[in-house]
This record gives structure tokens, C-alpha cells and sequence, in this order.
């Protein structure tokens, strides 16, 4: 899998406040989430940033293609491993105490949702994301206080609880068991085409012989 500067924009940029405007940002055609107002946006590279403040809070959002070595394909977990290196890219960047970090489940996706506190300047800002890797596509979207926040926060649970896929449970790809069997399948007609190949060059070789004998 291909490592990505995740978060680097989120963690330098400056965030100015704004006016109370809720807006629904979509995020890379597959899913959508709900801001106080509406965000400003970054795109960088493979990425897509989202970020607005309001009432002493940081909201942000994040897109990130990730791009598979031929080695993932062979890994069946392979959100276990995206949702790791998520983690630690974040603790990483921010130097930063891990507060909790659990699995989750929202809308049919297995996702991650965790805490820390980092300290970009002389402020301890307490960051509080959920993320979910799916179609190729992270998601990563969270809230930044500057002091902690209980589970419950209104304003935590509703962003939170605004975040919802925008295709069919049909569409959604998660692990790599699908394409697993597929390039399984692949691998395995490969090889008979080339057993079959080998007889056939074998089969010319020994009828060209017997005729160069007569």
C-alpha cells in the first residue's frame, strides 16, 4: 500500500470561524457528512481536505485514494492494516497521547473511531476522529477542542452521526476477500494457460524431431 502524507495539511493550516450554516459536504461521490457551515476546501495530490470552525470547535474531513501494492492483494485484512497506519500517521505528525481508540461499526462499514491530544503550538487541542477505508477511498473526519469532550457531546454526536455512504451496501468493498478470489482466479487460468502453452511448444518440438528422423 502506498503511504500517504495523511493529515499534513490539517495539522499546519490555519482555521478562521464562521457563521452557523449547517451544509452537507459530499465527499468523493460515496459518502456525505454535515458541517456547522460551510468548509473550506484543499486538495492536494490524492486528497481532498475539508475544515470549518465553529463555536470553539475545529471540524475537518479528509479523502484519501488509497493506492494498493500487488502485495495487498493477498492481504485479507486489509482495513485492519489501513486503520493502523492511520492511527500512528496522526499520533506521528501531531506528537501526540493516544486517549482511546475502538472499532466501530456505522451503516453496514467497519471503521475505526479514536482520540488524542496534540499540541501544533503552545495549545493542547483534543482531536476526536472516525474513519472507515472502503472502495479504495479512506474517510477520515473528526473535531478538534481545545479541551476534552465527553462521548456524548451534542455537538461531537451530531457530526459524528451525520457521515452516511451514498451507494448501495451491494457496491461497498471493504477487505480484500472479492478481489482475493478474483486474482486467485486469475492467477490460477494464468498458470494453465501456460501448462497448456508448454505442451503445446513441447508437442511441436517432439513431432518436429520424429519428421527430421525420416
Amino acid at each position: 500500500m502506498k503511504k500517504n502524507s495523511i493529515l499534513l495539511f490539517l495539522f499546519l493550516c490555519p482555521f478562521p470561524a464562521f457563521c452557523q450554516h449547517s451544509y452537507k459536504q459530499d465527499l468523493s461521490h460515496i459518502a456525505t457528512i454535515i458541517f456547522p457551515d460551510t468548509p473550506k476546501v484543499k486538495e492536494v495530490k490524492s486528497s481532498d481536505f475539508y475544515s470549518e470552525a465553529s463555536g470553539g470547535k475545529i471540524y475537518i474531513a479528509e479523502t484519501t485514494t488509497i493506492k494498493k501494492r500487488f502485495t495487498d492483494i493477498f492481504t485479507s485484512h486489509l482495513t485492519d492494516s489501513v486503520y493502523r497506519e492511520l492511527v500512528n500517521v496522526s499520533l506521528k505528525i501531531a506528537g501526540g497521547t493516544i486517549l482511546y481508540k475502538r472499532n466501530i461499526d456505522k451503516n453496514g462499514l467497519s471503521g475505526v473511531e479514536f482520540a488524542y491530544t496534540a499540541q501544533p503550538g503552545t495549545k493542547i487541542f483534543y482531536r476526536y476522529h472516525q474513519a472507515f477505508y472502503f472502495n479504495n477511498r479512506l474517510i477520515l473526519y473528526g473535531c478538534w477542542s481545545p479541551g476534552p469532550l465527553s462521548i456524548g457531546d451534542k455537538d461531537l454526536k451530531a457530526f459524528f452521526g451525520s457521515f452516511m455512504p451514498q451507494i448501495k451496501k451491494s457496491d461497498i468493498r471493504q477487505d480484500n476477500k472479492p478481489a482475493f478470489v478474483a486474482y486467485l482466479g486469475y492467477g490460477i487460468g494464468f498458470l494453465l494457460f501456460l501448462v497448456i502453452v508448454g505442451f503445446m511448444v513441447f508437442g511441436v518440438v517432439f513431432i518436429a524431431k520424429k519428421l527430421s528422423r525420416k
